[in-house]
């Protein structure tokens, strides 16, 4: 998106976390969203374009999934304003160390583990009758190294979110951007989640996705001018 003659240009990018369930009564993940919506602007520091951050926590509930559609519908859709360059989902693996960005999101929703309303799922769908996998479309090989490099995170690429809330986020997202593939006049936003460590303290969860952040955000300026990095060999 491009301002006015003079100004700079911004990428935009969603930005959600959830909120406390079963055994974790405060989620980092809902946290780290509040501290980089507090200090949004720092965000875009040193770069010659502006970083314009929209935040969301979503419940722990089937909530969640009408809520993703939702900022679809505002962000993603064509003609949206603003129009969102990519989705970002955070979730937390409470006896993680590492960070794990997420490549897969299949439509399966089954968990012993209530959600926030008592309920447990059995093998249901996320969305009848769609893909059952779909990729994620975040650069996520890029977001493993920026982890790694700009915020000395131990990080990792993950090949599977589970069957829990953080894959209906990730296959939402998704399933929404893949139904835009076919009709949409602007470039779909990208999407993608990233599991960030329980085992972690704040102020090194609030680095890392910071890090999430810019170097997507940095992927959807060389995205739209057609010069989208090759995103090299991270095992």
């Amino acid at each position: 998106q491009q301002r006015a003659s003079g100004e700079k240009e911004v990428v935009t990018v969603v930005l959600t976390g959830y909120g406390p369930f079963v055994d974790v009564v405060e989620n980092p993940s809902e946290e780290v969203v509040r501290r980089l919506e507090a200090n949004a602007k720092a965000l875009s520091t040193g770069r010659d374009y502006d970083i314009v951050l929209l935040t969301c926590v979503l419940p722990v509930s089937v909530d969640a999934l009408t809520m993703i559609q939702s900022l679809w519908c505002s962000y993603g859709a064509p003609g949206a304003a603003p129009h969102a360059d990519a989705f970002i989902h955070l979730g937390v693996d409470p006896a993680a160390e590492n960070f794990t960005v997420e490549r897969v999101g299949v439509n399966l929703l089954s968990h012993d583990r209530p959600d926030v309303e008592g309920v447990v799922r059995c093998d249901q769908p996320v969305v009848p009758g769609g893909p059952e996998g779909l990729f994620a479309t975040l650069p996520t090989r890029e977001v493993v190294r920026a982890l790694r490099e700009c915020a000395g995170a131990q990080a990792e690429l993950g090949y599977s979110a589970g069957t829990y809330f953080c894959n209906l986020a990730l296959y939402t997202s998704l399933y929404e951007a893949h139904k835009l593939e076919a009709q949409a006049a602007v470039p779909v936003p990208l999407a993608g989640f990233v599991h960030i460590p329980g085992m972690q303290p704040l102020k090194h969860l609030e680095a890392g996705v910071t890090a999430i952040v810019q170097a997507v955000a940095e992927h959807c300026v060389q995205r739209r001018h057609g010069r989208a990095p090759a995103p090299g060999i991270i095992c």
